[in-house]
């Protein structure tokens, strides 16, 4: 079974680009809330599935987290569990200058002993599979360590912004890790104060992904 993390307005899109139904286990926008700080862990309402730490390298994210994301992370997931909600660690590898090997030496994945959930930000890899694998299977074995119960998610994109993205090029990227992680968040970005350098909604490639899945199946 694969576990996919999509938004609300991502599934919505595919179902307007004509996917197959896919019945996500995180729905960020529904059942599971994205913060980029701590400050707005605090802030958010509770009762939700589970709330994402996506620290990034943005003005969502303050300075000072952005150069601890382990600690960044380790304080969301605390909340999170006083409100008996999942917590899935997203730190993305802009953190770390878009270098997997920064990403790497620096063991921010310590964290996911506080974690359920663990997603690899490795969508910037999706044209070179191997790379991406690479990736993923290093940051799994780094969060296995931390923590033997957290589950790993993998990254997926639809946007432009990676390169020349097909749905066979985003199939192989997903193919190649798809029997070593829980599942995927599926991400169709969209411009926007989140991504003010999104270009067009692009849901093609996934809509690619999610029909030959359902043919193999």
């Amino acid at each position: 079974m694969i576990h996919w993390m999509i938004a609300k307005a991502a599934l919505a899109l595919l179902a307007a680009a004509g996917a197959p139904p896919v019945t996500p286990t995180w729905e960020p926008g529904a059942d599971t809330i994205m913060v980029a700080s701590v400050q707005a862990a605090r802030a958010a309402a509770g009762g939700y599935k589970a709330m994402g730490a996506d620290v990034e390298k943005w003005s969502f994210t303050p300075l000072w987290q952005q150069h601890h994301p382990g600690r960044a992370i380790t304080a969301i997931c605390r909340i999170a569990h006083r409100r008996r909600e999942q917590c899935i660690a997203a730190p993305a590898l802009d953190l770390f200058g878009g270098k997997p090997s920064r990403y790497l030496a620096w063991h921010v994945t310590y964290a996911a002993r506080h974690a359920d959930v663990w997603e690899v930000q490795a969508q910037s890899l999706e044209l070179h599979p191997a790379a991406y694998k690479g990736f993923v299977l290093a940051v799994r074995r780094q969060a296995k360590a931390a923590n033997p119960q957290v589950r790993i998610v993998a990254g997926l994109t639809t946007s432009r912004r990676v390169g020349n993205l097909t749905g066979p090029a985003l199939w192989r990227a997903f193919a190649s890790v798809r029997y070593n992680v829980a599942g995927y968040w599926a991400n169709i970005p969209q411009p926007g104060p989140w991504c003010p350098t999104c270009g067009p909604v692009n849901p093609g490639p996934m809509v690619y992904v999610l029909n030959r899945l359902e043919a193999a199946s």
